[in-house]
């Protein structure tokens, strides 16, 4: 089995997170995709919506495809920082045959700080990257020959890009690109205000 693991704080999830699994899921082929928000995530400063608000607003956003796309709570059950290494192992104790596939997918801004994140070789090792543009300026090749060097195994997946981030959303900006039903529930329960 191909699956696959998307994770971010998704505070909120956004059109440019959506059509990025979208396109995951056809690019690659994925069996499953698991979409994980983050407890704690640890380059990002903390969450305006709590866990369980976030974990309830990816359900919304992702309800595209629920036989492939699949919440999970792990990270948010877990509590603490929500480190990826721990994320991957715990995937692979979920998948552990040898002929299943681990395909983590990350957007051009966390390719750029790979180096920072606690134990990336484990990471490399593991699992497939598929690196998803997030602005239209693409991947940057640098940075994909950089981490191949590293032992990382690197897919660039093609996309219209979704110019967007959760931060202008939670600033009242481009809220065009936020699901409907994920707006309903912002709006319902006061969020980004």
């Amino acid at each position: 089995m191909k699956i696959g693991v998307f994770g971010g704080a998704f505070d909120p999830p956004h059109m440019g997170h959506i059509r990025a699994a979208r396109r995951v899921l056809d690019f690659i082929g994925l069996d499953l995709l698991y979409i994980v928000p983050a407890y704690v995530a640890p380059l990002k400063e903390g969450p305006s919506a709590t866990p369980e608000q976030r974990l309830e607003m990816c359900r919304l956003a992702f309800s595209f495809d629920s036989e492939k796309a699949v919440i999970s709570d792990y990270e948010i059950a877990k509590g603490g920082i929500s480190y990826t290494k721990d994320t991957i192992r715990y995937f692979l104790t979920q998948y552990p045959d040898p002929s299943d596939t681990l395909y983590l997918i990350i957007g051009t801004d966390q390719l750029m700080q790979l180096n920072k994140w606690k134990k990336p070789e484990y990471i490399f090792a593991n699992t497939h990257i598929a690196v998803v543009s997030r602005y239209g300026d693409g991947i940057p090749e640098k940075e994909l020959e950089k981490y191949a060097s590293q032992g990382a195994r690197l897919i660039k997946v093609d996309i219209d890009v979704t110019e967007v981030s959760s931060t202008e959303i939670r600033c009242g900006d481009r809220c065009e690109l936020i699901d409907n039903k994920v707006k309903e529930y912002i709006e319902a329960h006061g969020l980004y205000r």
